[in-house]
């Protein structure tokens, strides 16, 4: 079975992060502190298509599967800000009445829980009966061409935000007089239909209810699928949402080990960071491990869902995921029918749609195109405790002081070049910067000789270089669109990449030792990505001449070209007059000053980031590229030099 995720997938789950970090743990804990509700992020998931991204196409969804919406779900945990609605409007109840809703219910129903316009959540738990379909004592009876329900359900999220609630109720069998599952729709306006919270010690935006059911009348068309098939149908909706749980709880687990590494980093005790002792890494690194593992099960019983195979995706698989997932979080809490899957499949990601052909044969099955296969995901556990450790290993210093948050890069074996954990680090810290009130500013430096080396070459000969393009993005995004102004203070070496953080700041200074070069032409690349930051600033006849000849330059002629501010003698002097200057500033001053700056580099992301991405991961994987970093790291001239 393959899990090495698509392209598509792989945008997805960058546009979903992007959307996550813009409101996050604070704004989540700000609702659910003071009684509010989460409208705001899911309307904007909603009309960037996320909401819907399993639904079929034609009623407005992505035409994806359900584990495309647990990468939703996942991303959005991970940053601290995980939608539980997810779990029922769209994966239950949008799964339920896709598969098996008649034209007009789909018609009625399948747009608006696409666009995040109704919500629409589940009734099955009940006060002696739990969700024991067997047990149920909700029941529908005929009375003529309608339905008369009654009964008592417990234990239902988000009833106060929905117009409908799909109740699993039971009616009897005409041949024996048993009672048999049914599935029903009531909207939330029913006379007959009430409700009131329950008081929980969990604190969350989405409440939970006592439903009463007093002869409520519904009509026939109320009723979902086939009466005598209603238990398959439900099934075919408590699987979806076990996935999702699942994917809530990996995202949060993600998001509490995030959180631990990070004070670990910082916490110092004894002049040395508490991550540093393995007593504490070791045990971040098994957390790791464990989180990775219940993410494999969660995509399993994903991919097995959306290929077809509903009971083996409902399984063990899902024990297992919450139990690994939801306790490393601390916390625990669909899809189309592959028969009618669109050949095309459309997922709107920042409010752009990206299409690309679908076979309708899933990964795994027969006929699928191998280019289109999740390749195998080789990990063992040896090669993820590496990856975890490292992830403790202090590559980013980070501390605040006089409302000024000073974030220095500090990887002096690689010459501060963007890796994988760099990256991440330096993206966190900034997101703490974001998000600290008392921060007025950020000043970008680093330690050592080099200010950035650009690309990894080490992990770049090593492929995956899309999805280190897109962290790239994500990060040059993160520091141009920080709601606070980002000074860069440099006295040392810039690079390729590291050039596109010098063009995102703000404002840039930099002292006698540094030099600059666009290095990427030297090596078979092109400065694509950071194109996006430093052509807007450049001299486009500058631009023209260091793009194309890859010839290092003076902080002087970088100032007198546009790619900084102003070239000073004391980079310390200087840089804390600037600080000083925009302490003296009003925050409300600062933050709506700065989007009257960014506009058009923010446009730039819009349009381009993708396709930007695209070429940087290509040009990585030629053989002229891969020989000209081959001949950089043996400190040789590359074969296609001309004499």
């Amino acid at each position: 079975m393959n899990f090495t995720e698509t392209e598509e997938q792989r945008a997805l789950r960058t546009a979903v992060a992007d959307l996550g970090r813009r409101y996050g743990y604070d704004y989540f804990m700000k609702q659910a502190r003071g009684g509010g509700r989460l409208t705001q992020l899911w309307q904007e998931a909603g009309q960037l298509g996320f909401l819907g991204v399993n639904l079929p196409e034609e009623y407005g969804g992505g035409g994806a599967g359900l584990y495309e919406l647990a990468i939703v779900q996942e991303e959005l945990a991970a940053a601290g800000c995980g939608l539980l609605l997810l779990v029922v409007s769209p994966a239950i109840c949008g799964t339920i009445i896709a598969r098996f809703g008649t034209p007009a219910q789909r018609e009625r129903w399948l747009p608006r829980l696409a666009s995040g316009e109704s919500i629409m959540v589940f009734g099955i738990t009940e006060p002696d009966a739990g969700s024991n379909s067997h047990k149920l004592t909700t029941v529908a009876t005929r009375d003529g061409d309608a339905w008369v329900l009654n009964g008592r359900k417990i234990y239902i999220s988000g009833v106060d935000e929905a117009d409908a609630v799909l109740i699993v109720g039971r009616t009897a069998d005409a041949r024996t007089g048993k009672l048999r599952p049914a599935l029903l729709v009531v909207p939330t306006d029913t006379p007959g239909f009430t409700y009131r919270p329950l008081e929980m010690d969990i604190i969350a935006p989405e409440k939970q209810y006592l439903l009463f059911l007093d002869d409520v009348r519904l009509p026939a068309d109320a009723l979902i699928g086939d009466e005598e098939a209603a238990l398959l149908q439900l099934f075919a909706g408590l699987n979806p949402e076990r996935i999702m749980a699942s994917a809530l709880a990996v995202g949060s687990g993600r998001y509490a080990l995030d959180k631990a590494v990070g004070y670990a980093r910082q916490r110092t005790v004894w002049e040395v960071p508490i991550g540093a002792h393995q007593g504490l890494a070791h045990p971040l690194a098994q957390v790791k491990i464990e989180l990775e593992l219940a993410r494999l099960m969660m995509q399993k019983a994903a991919t097995l869902y959306d290929a077809g195979d509903d009971m083996a995706a409902g399984g063990r698989q899902h024990g297992q995921v919450r139990r690994r997932g939801g306790q490393r979080a601390g916390r625990g809490p669909g899809h189309a029918d592959p028969r009618r899957q669109q050949p095309y499949r459309r997922v709107r990601l920042g409010g752009h749609a990206r299409e690309r052909a679908h076979h309708q044969d899933r990964a795994g099955e027969p006929g699928d195109d191998p280019e289109l296969r999740r390749a195998a995901l080789a990990r063992p556990a040896e090669v993820l405790l590496k990856e975890a450790t490292l992830m403790s290993e202090k590559l980013v210093q980070y501390a605040v002081q006089r409302g000024i948050a000073r974030i220095a890069l500090d990887s002096p074996r690689n010459r501060n070049a963007l890796s994988a954990a760099l990256v991440g680090q330096l993206t966190r810290a900034l997101g703490d910067a974001g998000a600290d009130d008392t921060v007025r500013a950020v000043e970008v430096t680093h330690t050592g000789s080099t200010f950035c080396a650009g690309a990894d070459l080490s992990e770049a000969s090593q492929g995956g270089m899309r999805d280190g393009a897109l962290r790239v993005l994500a990060l040059l995004r993160d520091i141009v669109a920080l709601p606070k102004p980002v000074v860069g203070s440099i006295d040392g070496h810039v690079r390729a990449g590291g050039l596109g953080i010098v063009g995102a700041c703000d404002i840039v200074l930099a002292g006698p030792a540094s030099t600059f070069a666009f290095s990427e032409v030297r090596l078979g690349l092109a400065p694509a990505m950071i194109s996006l930051t430093t052509l807007p600033r450049l001299d486009p006849r500058a631009a023209s001449r260091y793009y194309l000849t890859g010839e290092t330059f003076d902080a002087p002629t970088a100032a007198r070209i546009g790619l900084i501010t102003e070239a000073v003698e004391d980079i310390d002097a200087g840089t804390l007059a600037v600080l000083d200057r925009l302490r003296a500033c009003s925050p409300q001053g600062l933050r709506e000053t700065k989007p009257l700056l960014i506009g058009g580099l923010l446009e730039g992301f819009e349009a381009r980031a993708q396709a930007l991405a695209d070429q940087s991961a290509r040009l990585f994987g030629s053989p002229e590229a891969a020989e000209g970093m081959a001949a950089f790291l043996e400190k040789r001239t590359p074969s296609w030099a001309a004499e």
